[in-house]
């Protein structure tokens, strides 16, 4: 593979790492919905999910993730929502990180380590690279993924329920007996779920209530993307 112009490679690299996907999975599709320094590739597994390969480029280096959400688009400028699991466009969480720290996977196993470059460049090996990255995702984190948010979803729902049967002065009073921080709220799937099941039944009302105040604009996406 020749090294691209500076102007020519986010075409060239977008092209290659479509036609890995698309070996992969021919269901995969450019969320054109995606611009500037982002890119994505998504399809969809089911109610609503959609398993999400995406690329920020900075510095000339194209950052690859991976994750399953319900969000078709991102939220604003939110990097973590409880309906998405895994990295979307965020260099500090994509997918060999992403295995080590939601799969256990170390770089330093003395039996096994799991070693792998995720940050592309045109350079020798990037096809190998590229093709590595992808099949990765989609056998190792994807069926972890899909097993965590099955255990999630009942909770995700709960909230939606919440969220849209309770008037919003309700909703603050609530949030207002919630114990924990707020700060934590804003967070991905496997966070939510980890806070979720550590919550006495009396406290999954205040729960909702404060994680709904605390990302609003996520929330509702959702509640205007999912039927009831």
């Amino acid at each position: 593979m020749r090294l691209s112009q500076p102007k020519e490679s986010t075409k060239e690299f977008l092209a290659l790492l479509e036609s890995h996907l698309v070996s992969i999975h021919p269901a995969y599709r450019r969320n054109t919905k995606v611009k500037g320094i982002r890119h994505e590739y998504h399809r969809e597994l089911g109610d609503g999910l959609f398993a999400i390969h995406s690329v920020i480029c900075i510095r000339a280096t194209f950052h690859h993730c991976f994750c399953l959400s319900l969000h078709h688009t991102p939220v604003g400028p939110y990097l973590y929502s409880p309906f998405t699991i895994g990295g979307r466009s965020d260099h500090n969480y994509t997918i060999t990180s992403a295995c080590h720290r939601d799969l256990g996977l170390s770089p330093v196993d003395p039996v096994s380590p799991f070693r792998m470059s995720d940050s592309h460049q045109f350079r020798t090996g990037a096809d190998r690279i590229i093709c590595r990255c992808t099949s990765e995702a989609e056998s190792r984190l994807l069926p972890a993924y899909q097993t965590i948010w099955t255990q999630t979803r009942p909770a995700l729902r709960g909230l939606l329920d919440f969220y849209r049967a309770t008037p919003m002065e309700q909703i603050e009073a609530e949030a207002s007996g919630y114990p924990g921080p707020r700060h934590q709220l804003s967070s991905h799937m496997i966070e939510f779920q980890r806070i979720y099941s550590s919550l006495l039944p009396s406290q999954v009302s205040s729960f909702f209530a404060a994680t709904i105040l605390t990302i609003p604009h996520v929330i509702q996406d959702i509640a205007t993307s999912m039927h009831p």
